[in-house]
Parts: C-alpha cells; sequence; structure tokens
C-alpha cells in the first residue's frame, strides 16, 4: 500500500518542481526583459 502511494505521491512532487521551476526561469526571463526595455 505504500509503494503504490509513492508511486503516485513522487510522480506529481516532480511535476510540480518542474513546472515551478519552468515558472521562475520563464519569470527571470521577463523581468530581465523588462529591465532592458525600460
Amino acid at each position: 500500500m505504500v509503494f503504490s502511494m509513492n508511486k503516485i505521491i513522487f510522480p506529481s512532487l516532480e511535476k510540480l518542481t518542474f513546472l515551478t521551476r519552468i515558472y521562475f526561469f520563464e519569470r527571470d526571463i521577463f523581468g530581465k526583459n523588462k529591465q532592458e526595455k525600460l
């Protein structure tokens, strides 16, 4: 039972960290672009 729960939890955790990494990465790029335009 614990094994099946880990199978469900860990992939979603990996997706979450992946999405947050992309979010911060894109936000950083957009922030730099805005500063360069100003």
